[in-house]
């Protein structure tokens, strides 16, 4: 499966609460620091598997999975917006999303009907909705955000010749209650 993210992240945490935080009183280097946002925005998703704030992603596949259950590439799933089926010549059908596709309570996965996988021999495409909402981002991540945005940004100029942005000891800490185990 090849999962392509349509949006961008949005990071829970604003350039303004982030000086704050960082007690940045200046703003000539606010496009650094808003960059930097962003940078751990996305690490930390990745850490977590999470998106933050809700946005589309398009899951593209050759064949279906054997048990039927299709991982969302970020979670949770608010809602599936599209299903298409192709069958052997190619030939698209669109499939009602409301009746041909269900999310997995712990809205991580989506199960499609046989109805989709027996049109599908020429692959699947679906399109979800996926990401937590602003207030909904725990506070505990929002600050392993503002520690590694700031972190990098006192950091930078140790980094700068192709350096490697690592998140710090004490945001993983902080990510580590929201990060999703699997057995």
């Amino acid at each position: 499966m090849v999962a392509i993210d349509l949006g961008r992240t949005v990071s829970p945490v604003g350039l303004a609460e982030a000086k704050a935080w960082a007690r940045i009183e200046r703003g000539d280097e606010d496009e650094v620091l808003a960059l930097l946002l962003g940078a751990a925005s996305e690490a930390a998703e990745s850490e977590l598997g999470l998106a933050f704030g809700p946005r589309a992603f398009r899951l593209v596949m050759d064949e279906a999975p054997p048990d039927g259950w299709i991982a969302a590439p970020k979670r949770p799933v608010v809602s599936v917006d599209g299903v298409l089926a192709y069958d052997r010549r190619g030939e698209e059908t669109s499939f009602d999303p409301r009746i041909h596709a269900a999310i997995a309570p712990d809205r991580a996965s989506i199960r499609l009907s046989r109805a989709v996988f027996a049109a599908g021999a020429n692959g699947i495409d679906v399109t979800v909705t996926a990401g937590l909402a602003s207030e909904e981002v725990p506070a505990e991540v929002k600050q392993a955000i503002l520690i590694a945005a700031s972190a990098w940004f006192e950091m930078r100029l140790a980094v700068a010749d192709g350096g490697v942005h690592t998140m710090p000891a004490e945001a993983r800490r902080l990510l580590r209650p929201s990060r999703r185990v699997r057995l």
